[in-house]
């Protein structure tokens, strides 16, 4: 029994002797870079770390992101039918805009001109093979509707898939 203890005692101590050591010397580095980023502000070095926010430049407004739901586009081939079904989100800088984005009638009119702009795609050869590039959708979706939405920045697929179906 004395054995035991002495065994789970010692790897005990031995085990908080090490986290302790290597807590030391983990603190150590962050200690160094913070005294770094001291020295260099007493020199005035101002570009130490990069310009700092707010110098130089104007704060850009953050994007909102607004999914607008789901839609399938039926691809058809020869002898088989495709479709591909994505999970919709579009980026918007404007916040007005965001907040009818959100709304059911909002959405559906981003979603009909973007089902329509994936229609046109499906009879190119963009949406061929059995993976897609949804950079490339993505871009070309954004260039069909830009000019009716000129507020979106970018068409995000939170997911597409492509499944395949004989006829």
């Amino acid at each position: 029994m004395k054995k035991a203890l002495v065994t789970v005692l010692g790897v005990g101590l031995l085990s908080g002797g090490l986290g302790a050591g290597a807590g030391t010397f983990l603190s150590a580095g962050t200690a160094t870079a913070s005294e770094e980023q001291a020295q260099a502000e007493s020199t005035g070095d101002e570009y130490a770390e990069g310009p700092k926010k707010g110098e130089g430049e104007e704060e850009k407004a953050e994007p909102v992101v607004v999914e607008v739901g789901r839609l399938m586009v039926p691809i058809y081939k020869p002898n088989s039918i495709s479709y591909v079904v994505a999970n919709l989100a579009v980026s918007v800088t404007d916040e007005k805009k965001a907040e009818h984005f959100k709304t059911e009638s909002g959405a559906t009119e981003v979603r009909n001109h973007v089902l329509t702009a994936m229609h046109e795609l499906a009879e190119t050869t963009v949406m061929e093979g059995a993976n897609l590039d949804t950079d490339k959708i993505s871009n070309l979706v954004h260039k069909a509707i830009k000019p009716t939405f000129k507020e979106i920045d970018e068409v995000l697929f939170v997911s597409l898939v492509k499944t395949d179906m004989g006829r």
